[in-house]
């Protein structure tokens, strides 16, 4: 099972844990309820040593503080034209 190397990376790697052991059961059908069954059977039906891997980590951690950024900017924007047309 992946492990985390370092103090930082926590809720990456609860979020690529999360898209493991999901992938599966929303991929067949988006509407399935989520069991605790359906989460193990998925779970013990893979080998927890190719789930991902560093670089997998590294990724994540990029695309998220790629959206981040997108979202502050975005945010930014929206508040400087409140701003401008007096919405504040």
């Amino acid at each position: 099972m992946p492990t985390q190397k370092n103090s930082y990376d926590c809720d990456v790697f609860l979020l690529k844990y999360f898209e493991h052991l999901t992938r599966g059961l929303l991929a067949a059908r988006p509407t399935v309820h989520v069991t605790k069954a359906s989460v193990e059977n998925n779970f013990s039906n893979t080998s927890s040593e190719h789930w991902f891997n560093d670089s997998d980590i590294s990724n994540l951690r990029q695309k998220i503080r790629r959206l981040v950024g997108e979202l502050a900017r975005e945010h930014e924007q929206v508040e400087a034209i409140d701003l401008i047309e007096g919405d504040v």
